[in-house]
């Protein structure tokens, strides 16, 4: 007779002799194994979930593969050995960065835009592109910026990690940053932009009684007479709201951010980069 066999007659007997107390032997035996399987089934479904977010973010071939999920995950040492590995065995500087450290970086922000990631696993992502970048440029000569962009957070607002997860993530994007800090007054940004004549302004505000400064920063800039893209984010911050602020756009996370500063790269106006984001949202 086989074991299986056995223990079903067991159960069997046992459970004409006593129904309750077999089907009580057989929850409490099986009901720790059921629950891990759920666990798993629920663990598989996420992981479904995860892979599905960067799926057409990381690149496929290796080294690239490697060193970019290795950034992704903030791995900062690992990072920069992989860099400096690839170096070695003679893959262009450009092409480990560009195919490589901005992909991992741009997967990190998918995650936290999807609440994947936390803050501290975007700011590490972003610290091993620092930290791996110069290495792996230190050869390269005159690489071309896409744009420069002026960052704030408005006055009142003295929040400013959203600003710096940006920051990182724009400048590990090719894009050149000049970041004025916090309680930034609208007469400051005004005056940068009239001297430095960026192809996009950034403003970050993390509380709903800063969210009005924005507004006024934009009426200033329309006011002194320029047309700069104001890409604007937070928290607080909706889209319906930016309707609001004048020359305004709304980035819902650090992924939209690097999309908008593409098109403002491009030439398009704030009417046009509006339009092609949210046209029909």
């Amino acid at each position: 007779m086989s074991r299986n066999k056995f223990m079903g007659q067991l159960f069997f007997e046992m459970y004409q002799n006593d129904p309750e107390k077999t089907a009580k032997i057989l929850v409490d035996a099986y009901k720790e194994e059921l629950e891990r399987i759920r666990k798993f089934d629920v663990k598989v479904k996420q992981q479904d979930e995860f892979d599905e977010i960067i799926k057409d973010i990381l690149p496929p071939d290796e080294p690239f593969s490697s060193l970019a999920k290795a950034t992704m995950k903030g791995e900062v040492d690992t990072v920069v050995l992989m860099v400096k590995s690839a170096l070695e065995n003679k893959y262009p500087a450009l092409d480990i960065v560009t195919k490589s450290l901005v992909p991992g970086i741009q997967a990190a922000a998918a995650l936290y835009d999807q609440n994947w990631f936390y803050a501290p696993d975007l700011l590490m992502a972003g610290s091993a592109v620092q930290t791996a970048t110069p290495i792996a440029m230190a050869k390269v000569e005159n690489v071309e910026r896409k744009g420069l962009i002026i960052m704030h957070a408005p006055k009142g607002d003295v929040h400013d990690i959203g600003k710096n997860i940006v920051k990182i993530i724009l400048e590990s994007s090719f894009f050149e940053a000049i970041d004025l800090g916090v309680d930034v007054p609208a007469e400051k940004v005004v005056a940068t932009a009239k001297e430095r004549q960026p192809i996009l302004i950034v403003g970050s505000a993390l509380m709903t009684t800063t969210m009005g400064a924005l507004v006024d920063t934009g009426k200033a800039l329309q006011e002194a007479g320029l047309s700069i893209p104001f890409a604007v984010g937070g928290a607080p911050l909706t889209q319906k709201y930016t309707e609001n602020i004048p020359l305004g756009i709304y980035g819902e996370g650090p992924k939209d951010a690097v999309e908008i500063a593409d098109l403002a790269a491009s030439g398009l106006s704030w009417q046009e980069i509006k339009a092609k984001k949210y046209v029909g949202k």
